[in-house]
């Protein structure tokens, strides 16, 4: 395809507002090709998702089982005055989907419908004498003492969401300064919850390989590819 006709295609199918994301950060001219730093941020992005997904899946089951002992129920969030009005209204809207698709409404079934947003909501402040004493060191087994806070379990959780998300809808992140930090702060979360899910996800985590060998792996064979690829413009 010409470079003309790739460029407009490609343009298209990213739309200039995403790309002006990377334009934004100095990504035209010279060896920053614009191909390669998109390529990049997909292959970084798809590396991290392991990590997440482990720390997702093993936080929402850590909370549920700790809660579940509290209230001696697994229907939890039932709890009068417990969930905030949004909260329960994402368990409601749970309890109806799994109704209209026709799947047993099981306290598992509901919880594996709630957002990360969910989970971190259950660390804010007005919870702190409710429900943090009552799970803290069931559902953070390998949270160490000096750390056993609500305030910085709610930080750490509020920092992973927001940079799950960027990873998640598809934003850039290949300019984050601090990114093998961030990756290690989610490692680490995964080892205060579960320490057998953090051996795991260090066996299968390829972040931090893919980060050291850098941007170059990608840059050769795209510029083979698309010899005289420009930086699309509106």
């Amino acid at each position: 395809m010409p470079n003309q006709e790739f460029n407009r295609r490609f343009r298209e199918a990213v739309s200039n507002e995403r790309l002006d994301k990377y334009r934004q950060r100095g990504v035209c001219g010279g060896d920053e090709n614009l191909l390669v730093h998109y390529a990049w941020n997909i292959a970084l992005s798809e590396s991290l998702y392991p990590i997440l997904q482990c720390m997702e899946i093993s936080l929402r089951n850590s909370i549920h089982d700790a809660t579940s002992a509290a209230y001696n129920t697994p229907l939890w969030f039932d709890t009068p005055r417990l969930l905030d009005d949004h909260s329960r209204s994402n368990i409601q809207k749970a309890r109806e989907d799994l109704q209209k698709n026709r799947k047993p409404v099981t306290a598992a079934g509901i919880i594996a419908e709630q957002n990360f947003g969910f989970w971190t909501a259950l660390f804010n402040r007005r919870l702190e004498q409710i429900l943090w004493p009552k799970i803290f060191r069931s559902a953070f087994p390998g949270l160490p003492k000096h750390m056993r806070t609500r305030n910085i379990i709610a930080g750490r959780l509020n920092e992973v969401r927001k940079f799950r998300n960027r990873v998640f809808h598809h934003e850039p992140i290949w300019y984050i300064q601090n990114l093998r930090e961030k990756h290690t702060k989610i490692l680490e979360l995964i080892a205060w919850v579960n320490p057998a899910m953090a051996e795991f996800t260090v066996a299968i985590d390829r972040f931090p390989g893919l980060y050291s060998r850098g941007m170059a792996v990608f840059q050769a064979d795209l510029e083979t590819r698309f010899p005289r690829a420009v930086c699309p413009s509106p």
